[in-house]
């Protein structure tokens, strides 16, 4: 599956890069914004701090909106904040398993 970054957000500390297959699903990668590169490819995508990833199934016309609501409660949710962060590792594991993502992209 071939992602391309379709946005990119600053907010706060952070850069939020949203990537799209052009079928419906999204993937979003946040780095902060430190450590963030310029312009961000799926291979980058391991380096992030979080991913999360909203399959077609769940967001059937690839509407933006639940990807823009993740990030809204990233930024005020810190618990939520917290367990993105600590989920990271399972979620590329769980994605690159399912062939969403490449497995040559290491776990940063």
């Amino acid at each position: 599956m071939a992602w391309e970054r379709r946005e990119t957000h600053h907010v706060g500390s952070y850069a939020f890069h949203w990537f799209s297959d052009g079928d419906g699903s999204w993937l979003i990668a946040i780095w902060s914004e430190a450590k963030a590169p310029s312009e961000p490819r799926e291979a980058d995508v391991a380096s992030a701090l979080t991913v999360q990833h909203i399959p077609v199934r769940d967001n059937p016309k690839g509407k933006t909106r639940p990807v823009r609501e993740f990030c809204e409660r990233f930024m005020s949710d810190i618990p939520f904040r917290v367990r993105a962060i600590r989920n990271k590792v399972p979620t590329l594991r769980r994605l690159r398993a399912n062939g969403v993502v490449p497995d040559a992209a290491e776990d940063g």
